[in-house]
């Protein structure tokens, strides 16, 4: 599994990945190890169940105290991965979500993100900890073994300003590449090295938006 639950559904695909979306799109898919021939998916490690999450957190925009509340439903399953060692697992999920941004100090609403995608991790291959380049190794190193995923996203999220008004709107397709150390724990879960779109359609103007830029607009608006 690439994605863990820390970031996703509670943390929208959308809040995650602006910040480092446009500077990869410029990257030539050179600049990324090469990797082997993909794995195939297995049995069943977690079946489909229904969930539903919500709760508080903290959104860490520099200089700003800021609340972001949400709530998050969808029906999701974790497959193994044959030839991993029970190292890798795709995880599909069919969800919707509704962030509300609230700055703490005014109580006031500032936005409000909602969205409705269906998350597929719909491929995998091994990588070697040789060929992934320096700048992507965090600074206690690789426990490996390390695994590049294909991560498809269908769907559509909003943005609208506390008086309804739309700011931005994706739809469409996204699909990511995401470069992962599995930490060897033969568990869901790791360490994403590096999490980069390889392909867009439809319109995505939020894969070149910060989050906390929305926020900063909204509390200098009149």
């Amino acid at each position: 599994m690439s994605l863990s639950r820390a970031l996703h559904p509670r943390r929208s695909l959308v809040t995650t990945l602006v910040a480092v979306a446009t500077a990869v799109l410029l990257l030539p898919l050179s600049a990324f190890p090469a990797a082997a021939a993909p794995l195939r998916p297995g049995s069943y490690f977690e079946e489909p169940a229904a969930y539903d999450d919500s709760g508080e957190f903290d959104p860490e925009c520099p200089g700003l105290d800021l609340t972001i509340s949400f709530r998050a439903r969808g029906v999701a399953s974790l497959r193994n991965v044959v030839g991993s060692g029970r190292q890798a697992f795709l995880i599909k999920d069919r969800y919707r979500f509704r962030e509300v941004w609230t700055d703490d100090a005014t109580g006031r609403v500032l936005f409000t993100i909602r969205g409705r995608n269906l998350v597929r991790e719909v491929d995998v291959r091994r990588v070697a900890k040789s060929a992934v380049p320096d700048r992507f190794v965090p600074e206690d190193g690789i426990v490996g073994p390390v695994f590049e995923f294909t991560v498809d996203q269908i769907g559509g999220d909003i943005v609208r300003d506390a008086d309804g008004k739309v700011l931005y709107w994706n739809a469409g397709r996204v699909v990511f590449k995401n470069l992962f150390d599995s930490l060897g724990d033969r568990k869901p879960g790791g360490e994403s090295l590096r999490f980069r779109p390889v392909r867009v359609i439809g319109p995505h103007p939020l894969l070149e938006t910060e989050p906390c830029e929305i926020a900063e607009q909204q509390l200098a608006a009149p």
